[in-house]
């Protein structure tokens, strides 16, 4: 049995080492989120990393996390001796944050756990492309081609150049197009 000064002394040490935990997991996420961040808008420095960490949205999910570093502090250089009601709030804080979101609607790693989900139950995961196709079948269905050909055109991407370039190659003139929408700049006016 350990005495109380014993026993303050090592949930002192526990937190330290929790603390240090803690501060690398967030340095490997904050690296992540910047990896992230850089990918779409390119690189950031040191400094500008600070001021995203601190306001930009992107970052926003990690204010907790460093929130609860901060809460291990004021208990580490508190004056008074620490609780075990205390150490247990901290130590369900940690569970709930580092727990996978379950609906996998707010972060990457939540979104990949629902997914890893889905297909244990058995779902072959597909993208929207794949989905409309399937719903197209083939051209020849006319009564939803004008739907479909907007849609690629508008959000799809490489099918967007591709099928812009089929309809260049064909002489022909995407339908939202013939039908007066000006959006699509791909007719074979060249």
């Amino acid at each position: 049995m350990l005495n109380p000064s014993q026993y303050q002394m090592s949930q002192h040490q526990r937190l330290s080492q929790l603390r240090i935990k803690l501060l690398h997991l967030h340095k490997l996420l904050l690296e992540t989120e910047r990896l992230t961040y850089e990918q779409v808008r390119g690189h950031v420095s040191g400094g500008e990393l600070l001021q995203l960490a601190i306001g930009h949205e992107q970052f926003a999910w990690l204010h907790r996390l460093s929130e609860l570093i901060i809460q291990i502090d004021e208990l580490l250089h508190a004056d008074e001796s620490v609780t075990p009601e205390a150490i247990e709030a901290i130590d369900s804080d940690i569970r709930t944050l580092l727990s996978p979101d379950e609906s996998g609607g707010v972060t990457a790693e939540a979104h990949d756990m629902a997914v890893r989900r889905m297909v244990q139950a058995g779902a072959v995961p597909i993208n929207w492309m794949a989905v409309l196709a399937e719903w197209q079948r083939d051209w020849a269905r006319t009564e939803t081609t004008v739907g479909v050909s907007d849609i690629t055109l508008e959000h799809g991407g490489a099918s967007a150049v591709a099928l812009a370039w089929e309809l260049q190659l064909l002489a022909t003139t995407p339908p939202a197009i013939a039908a007066g929408d000006q959006l699509h700049s791909c007719s074979s006016e060249s």
